[in-house]
């Protein structure tokens, strides 16, 4: 991936994720937003309680459709700016953070649609993550739906590669829910229970179940802390 991804990842104080995520990274990739996120709008919440994902019912919009999304020109406009080497990111996420609370809930379904969306770039696509990071408990189904979307390794020499990238963006996501369990930890508890029984991998399953142990024992975000360690270790190695 571009050299350019570097001041994302390093420039945001953020959490950076572990095991296959810390191979991942080499890639230079955004990460997630893991300071407990606030609630932005007072709005009836709805999370839901599927374990299947609703994004495979939805289709990216194509390149070049007539219509203005705010969702997609937001996310355009911090692309573009993780391509120009963008180093203020600490300052820039409040920015972001008070445009996300003007999206609508539809609007951020667009972005968990882009994020897996298989033809987008990884910039766009980890991007859409990390912006749903900001968004607050308005954006749990839309990360939950990333976390259960489920993808096939293609039959090609980068299966590897596809797989770790796959699983990093899904990570980002799950990690972004166990900093919302600082907020509403019983339904974050829910939340880690549906991922264990949805059709999610095994790899997400065991960080899940980090995630639901914490939030049991009155340690919300013990997913995010371990992961922190975790990739520590391993650059100290």
């Amino acid at each position: 991936m571009s050299r350019y991804h570097e001041p994302l990842v390093y420039g945001i104080t953020i959490a950076i994720v572990a095991g296959v995520i810390w191979v991942a990274e080499k890639t230079k990739g955004p990460a997630v937003s893991t300071v407990p996120v606030t609630a932005a709008k007072a709005e009836p919440l709805q999370f839901s309680q599927s374990k299947t994902s609703s994004l495979l019912k939805h289709q990216a919009p194509k390149k070049g459709a007539v219509g203005f999304d705010p969702a997609l020109v937001l996310l355009d406009q911090e692309v573009e700016g993780l391509y120009k080497g963008r180093r203020d990111w600490k300052q820039r996420e409040p920015v972001v953070r008070a445009q996300m609370e003007n999206l609508s809930m539809a609007e951020l379904t667009t972005l968990a649609v882009k994020a897996v969306d298989t033809s987008a770039t990884m910039s766009e696509r980890q991007m859409s993550v990390y912006l749903l990071s900001l968004a607050g408990l308005r954006a749990h189904n839309a990360l939950f739906d990333i976390v259960k979307t489920p993808f096939s390794a293609p039959k090609t020499a980068a299966k590897m590669k596809f797989t770790q990238d796959e699983t990093s963006l899904r990570v980002r996501a799950l990690q972004a829910l166990d900093q919302m369990a600082f907020l509403n930890p019983a339904q974050l508890q829910k939340t880690m229970k549906i991922v264990m029984k949805s059709p999610a991998s095994p790899q997400l399953k065991n960080y899940a179940q980090i995630s639901l142990n914490g939030i049991t024992r009155g340690q919300p975000g013990k997913l995010s802390h371990w992961l922190n360690q975790t990739i520590a270790s391993a650059g100290d190695q």
